[in-house]
């Protein structure tokens, strides 16, 4: 996985992955859950994975998106942020 300019591989501690992000990860444990997809997870006991966090994480996004429209589109309809909307959202979608 690629972050900024840095290669994110899975033997990286999570030190060595706090050093390459410039950031300190306060619970472990939730960023070892974050970085668990469902697939690895999957016939595997108590392994926690992703995908709880991942609606989570896509309801703050969709509820910022809202509220930056709301604040510096406020001439425009539902319609026209409904659209604004979308293609902040299909921007996001491919910066993944």
């Amino acid at each position: 996985m690629l972050v900024n300019e840095y290669v994110i591989n899975k033997n990286d501690t999570f030190v060595e992955l706090e050093q390459k992000l410039d950031v300190c990860f306060e619970d472990k444990e939730l960023l070892k859950i974050a970085l668990t997809h469902s697939s690895y997870a999957n016939g595997k006991k108590n392994i926690k994975f992703n995908e709880r966090l991942e609606f989570l994480g896509d309801s703050v996004l969709q509820i910022s998106i809202s509220e930056y429209l709301f604040l510096n589109y406020s001439k425009k309809l539902k319609e026209n942020l409904l659209r604004e909307e979308h293609l902040l959202c299909v921007k996001i979608l491919f910066m993944k």
